[in-house]
């Protein structure tokens, strides 16, 4: 069951209060999806387990054991060069989102000091884990790596529901951003498509077997593509120098109408937490 709103601002408060100044010794990377960091507090040594996995994001103590890969992720290294002896200032939540931040003080190679943010974003199948720098407008690497299309889509669909548009449908310019837009939308409790339609520009795979399957604009790139060259390969080298050559096709765009559009509502587009 993902963590709604209200239990995440719990667990920010059991979880601060028990890694209050613990000091990151150790860690792992067991799954894709889940990290295990070994903590030493006030009480003795602790293990922080952090899942990103769409069905059960969580982060929770735990004394369970997990098998590590022989060599380890890149994410899981490079969380070890910068939170290796880290020290975790506070864990806190942003206002009513299902997000943790774990802020942390760490030392460079230099020795010299630096802040650094561990964000949980708790949101299940947009959930992720994000390692921030100091000015947190950077972002280091993720556990859960998604093409730049995509966190456009998120951010912008953000940026959307803060101006509170009375918008009833939303167009990605390609499938990849739409997705993102789908994700932001279902991180924040808005419903596809009661509440807004969202449709895309490409009909990549992907498009049809998300949840909602996104409706999309299929303008044959793989046909095209496969013509282009056919044409190519067809011409025979020419004895001279070759004159201008012109062949033009045409392709009728594809509207594929699927379960993310629907019939338009009233309303403004804001979240429903």
């Amino acid at each position: 069951m993902p963590l709604d709103a209200v239990v995440t601002t719990g667990l920010a408060a059991e979880l601060g209060e028990a890694l209050a100044g613990a000091r990151i010794d150790r860690v792992q990377q067991p799954g894709r999806d889940t990290l295990l960091l070994g903590v030493y507090t006030r009480l003795g040594s602790r293990r922080l387990l952090i899942s990103a996995a769409g069905s059960g994001a969580r982060a929770h103590f735990t004394e369970e054991k997990y098998e590590n890969p022989e060599r380890p992720p890149m994410f899981c290294m490079l969380l070890r060069k910068h939170l290796t002896g880290a020290r975790i200032d506070a864990v806190r939540q942003p206002a009513w989102e299902r997000m943790l931040v774990l802020e942390l003080t760490a030392r460079d190679e230099l020795g010299v000091e630096e802040r650094r943010s561990l964000v949980l974003e708790l949101m299940g199948r947009a959930a992720n884990v994000l390692l921030l720098s100091a000015e947190r407008s950077a972002e280091a690497d993720a556990l859960t790596n998604v093409p730049y299309e995509y966190n456009v889509g998120r951010a912008l669909t953000a940026e959307l529901i803060r101006r509170r548009s009375n918008a009833t449908a939303l167009i990605g310019v390609n499938d990849m951003t739409a997705l993102g837009i789908l994700a932001e939308l279902t991180a924040r409790g808005i419903r596809v498509p009661s509440d807004v339609s969202v449709c895309g520009f490409d009909n990549i795979f992907s498009s049809a077997i998300t949840t909602p399957s996104l409706t999309t604009i299929d303008h044959h790139l793989r046909t095209r593509c496969q013509a282009a060259v056919d044409m190519i390969l067809s011409r025979t080298a020419p004895a001279a120098a070759p004159g201008p050559f012109v062949n033009k096709i045409e392709y009728t765009p594809q509207l594929i109408v699927r379960s993310s559009t629907g019939k338009a509502r009233e309303g403004a587009l804001e979240s429903r937490e």
